[in-house]
């Protein structure tokens, strides 16, 4: 008789995320049905045959660790609740049904009369297309859960202006144009026009989405016209001054950034200090991470509604970019390529679009607007977690890992050292933040437990960094809060 062998990592992972009710107060008033379903994923492990164990992980982060964000940082009195509630037990299903096929008839009895679960499906399989392979199977199912909240809290008016501006980029603009310029440039190519028409095309149908579409629906949910909207948020709000300032200093960040860009591709100190290309193209990754940290670390709680507007534009802007590169569009296509394409990594290759910096952007934008769902524009320490995962703890992991990491994670081929360097420098940054009023006070046992926690999670996970740590420390810090 075999006894089954478990590996610590997964042990670990499941256990970061299992044990959020604990601390967080909230878990004694779940329904009984959802305690077993919310630890579905340990009981697959720890009980399956090997070959079935592996199903614990979509299991984990698409009905678990949604359902741990729902209930610990919404609450079941939120609005969304009882509807994204249902959705949660739809991804369990449909991770199941990829073994087990009579979970299909499931997905289907789930599905029938369910505003919310046909918006899912509906969103799900059109981001399905329109990114083909770039994400994996967990990515799509988690972004497209994340964009069905936002949707359904758009169509039910429970979403203020800010949120409705999101819903615009992300529900409106974004399929709009990919679905008007696909089937232009399938036209221009029946048509045999040159390249630089075909772009000209595609810039005037773009022009058009945005003024006549996009312009339209935001200016029917903010009920006036989106660009004074803008301008009045900027130049005519009472937080004028600190909003231009906050513009300023941005302009500023960027512009020493490229000027460190150019010198980085130029010397020889950097080749010299980073014997190898990998170790020099990591850093020149881990550098775009160290702009995030300086541009909105001093930002975040100064003004959080002016930096939700902020991100929701650049959001745009960077899938703008990024259509113009997969397109190859003339006259920047081709550049645009060239120059993010030497920042890429495995997860880029997978498909037509390059996603790391897209990823970044969201994840330090995701606490942001989670907060502001919840709580409004209030400032708190929360809104600071993605840039402190992303900008401070995985750079740091990443940098000191690659240089100094001797021992080596077995599942995750990361390193304790690089571990510890996440942890330290997340509690190490927060604590400064804290000392120059940056940020409000949190406490010393939750600052330490969430650098910790998130630290641990990031050192054994395969899943996306910046789509997981971001979501999670702000749910631990809600959990801690509560406690």
């Amino acid at each position: 008789m075999h006894l089954p062998s478990f590996e610590i990592e997964i042990i670990l992972e499941i256990f970061s995320v299992l044990f959020l009710p604990f601390i967080s107060d909230s878990f004694v008033s779940y329904p009984s049905f959802s305690n077993i379903a919310f630890f579905l994923p340990a009981f697959v492990y720890l009980f399956a045959n090997p070959k079935e164990k592996c199903f614990y992980e979509p299991l984990l982060w698409l009905s678990s660790f949604p359902f741990a964000i729902l209930c610990i940082g919404f609450g079941r009195d939120s609005a969304l609740f009882h509807e994204m509630y249902m959705v949660c037990f739809y991804n369990a299903a449909l991770a199941l049904s990829l073994k087990f096929s009579f979970f299909s008839y499931l997905l289907k009895g789930l599905q029938t009369g369910s505003v919310p679960l046909e918006l899912h499906v509906t969103i799900m399989n059109a981001f399905i297309e329109i990114t083909k392979n770039s994400f994996t199977f967990i990515e799509v199912v988690l972004i497209s859960t994340g964009l069905s909240s936002v949707a359904y809290a758009t169509f039910l008016n429970e979403a203020g202006p800010l949120v409705s501006v999101l819903a615009g980029v992300l529900l409106v603009s974004v399929p709009s144009l990919v679905l008007l310029n696909s089937c232009l440039l399938k036209t221009c190519s029946r048509c045999k026009l040159t390249k630089e028409k075909s772009s000209l095309l595609v810039y005037a149908a773009s022009t058009f989405v945005v003024i006549f579409v996009s312009r339209f629906w935001v200016s029917k949910r903010i009920q006036q016209k989106p660009e004074y909207w803008v301008f009045a948020q900027i130049f005519l709000s009472p937080y004028s001054k600190k909003r231009i300032t906050i513009l300023i200093w941005w302009v500023l960040c960027l512009s020493c950034y490229i000027g460190f860009v150019v010198c980085s591709h130029n010397g020889s100190f950097f080749r010299y200090y980073f014997g190898t290309k990998g170790e020099l193209l990591n850093f020149r990754r881990k550098t775009y991470h160290a702009l995030i940290v300086f541009m909105f670390l001093p930002t975040y709680c100064t003004d959080p509604y002016f930096v939700h507007l902020a991100f929701s534009g650049v959001l745009f802007l960077f899938l703008f970019i990024e259509g113009i590169r997969v397109l190859r569009l003339e006259p920047f296509g081709e550049m645009i390529h060239k120059f993010l394409w030497q920042y890429t990594d495995n997860r880029d290759h997978r498909g037509p679009l390059i996603i790391s910096h897209i990823y970044l952007l969201i994840g330090c934008a995701i606490p942001v607007w989670f907060s502001h769902a919840l709580r409004g524009p209030v400032a708190s320490a929360e809104l600071l977690v993605g840039v402190l995962c992303l900008g401070c703890g995985d750079s740091m992991a990443s940098i000191i890992g690659k240089k100094y990491g001797r021992f080596r994670i077995r599942r995750t081929k990361k390193t304790l050292e690089g571990t510890f360097a996440f942890s330290a420098s997340v509690f190490m940054v927060l604590q400064l933040a804290q000392r120059l009023h940056i940020c409000p006070h949190v406490s010393l046992k939750n600052t330490l437990a969430m650098s910790v926690f998130t630290a641990m999670l990031e050192g054994v996970s395969l899943e996306n960094d910046n789509l997981i740590l971001p979501m999670y420390m702000w749910v631990l810090y809600r959990a801690l809060e509560n406690t």
